[in-house]
């Protein structure tokens, strides 16, 4: 998940993706900036939900940027989102790498500090 991330890691995983979404896909542009209003809400629940899913249509049919599906949208689809797994594959190899390289470390430390002790304990008791 990215809330595991460093904050900087997280930021410029999810600016690459906003790019990439901005980028690649009308039908996400169309659907992260349309929210349906309050009113649109309220008369949903006031009519009913066969009145919901005839506002539902005809919201589908007048978002922006919706695209039909047709091999070239779906072969674009499929292509961003092989793009967004390398990302998060290429963030997630430097992450391990860079947790690897603080264990080996600290490792590194408790075994010079655990030889350390010893040879004052023998020093000591040779003393």
């Amino acid at each position: 998940s990215l809330g595991a991330l460093p904050p900087m890691g997280a930021l410029s995983v999810m600016d690459s993706l906003w790019k990439i979404s901005k980028e690649e896909s009308p039908l996400a542009n169309g659907l992260l900036e349309r929210q349906p209003s309050r009113k649109e809400i309220d008369d949903a629940q006031r009519f009913g939900s066969k009145s919901a899913e005839k506002l539902e249509r005809r919201k589908e049919r007048k978002a922006p940027g919706r695209m039909e599906e047709s091999p070239c949208n779906q072969e674009r689809e499929c292509e961003l989102l092989r793009r967004v797994e390398r990302l998060l594959d290429d963030h997630s190899q430097r992450e391990l790498s860079r947790v690897e390289d603080m264990i080996s470390s600290a490792v590194g430390r408790a075994g010079e500090v655990f030889r350390d002790q010893v040879e004052a304990l023998r020093r000591d008791f040779m003393q």
